[in-house]
């Protein structure tokens, strides 16, 4: 049976042997490490600030107008993500435009995931950040069945997870499951140290899941990113 782009992924990342691979195999093995090294190249992670900062004063007028542009452009460890809010999409936006990205690796190389984006079951995705210059963060998200899945830290005891104030891409891709509806990602940041349990608690209690207010601590932002699922 032929290998999935998660495993292929896995091979890429090292954490999977690349044994017995057939020619085809190989072939979107070279496509998936191409296409990683061809964006590394292509956005070196040092000038994406400055043209987030450029972009978001260039387009101010516009978004006080009620026209909703293009807002942020981010060079993670391994993507660069454009994400676009619709004006009947509910996204929070945070201090320092700090920010959700993701995108979706296939054979063919990666995409940009966008709000409302529709995705099926089995869908590889990378998420990543920007932190607008925060210390500490979570990331997780919650789907059609109300589960909530923390993605960083990676482990829900960990006190206070600092996360990269530049932004940076989460260690670990993830593969969207059967759930119905919706997949609906969440970055907090935070100026100061917090208890991931008491964010995951307030997500766990989110109603509606699918377009809630997070609530959180006086000196955490929430920014979200909702994809829609498609049906079987």
């Amino acid at each position: 049976m032929s290998r999935s782009d998660r495993d292929l992924e896995r091979i890429a990342l090292g954490e999977l042997p690349a044994d017995d691979l057939t020619e085809g195999e190989r072939e979107r093995l070279e496509a998936l490490r191409a296409s990683n090294e061809a964006i590394l190249a292509h956005y070196p992670p040092a000038g994406v600030k400055t043209e987030v900062e450029r972009r978001l004063a260039a387009e101010a007028p516009r978004r006080r107008s009620g026209v909703w542009p293009v807002v942020s452009v981010l060079a993670a460890a391994a993507a660069v993500v454009v994400v676009v809010a619709r004006p009947d999409a509910p996204t929070e936006r945070t201090k320092g435009d700090a920010h959700l990205v993701v995108h979706e690796k296939t054979a063919q190389g990666v995409r940009p995931v966008r709000e409302g984006d529709v995705l099926g079951a089995g869908a590889l995705l990378q998420v990543g950040y920007s932190a607008g210059g925060a210390g500490y963060g979570a990331v997780f998200s919650i789907d059609g069945r109300d589960t909530v899945t923390l993605h960083w830290p990676r482990d829900a005891s960990t006190p206070s997870p600092t996360i990269e104030p530049d932004g940076d891409s989460l260690p670990v891709s993830y593969e969207l499951d059967d759930a119905p509806r919706f997949e609906r990602f969440f970055l907090v940041t935070c100026d100061a140290r917090f208890d991931v349990q008491d964010v995951l608690r307030a997500a766990e209690a989110l109603t509606p899941a699918e377009t809630g207010t997070l609530e959180v601590d006086d000196d955490c932002r929430t920014d979200t990113l909702r994809l829609e699922k498609a049906t079987p």
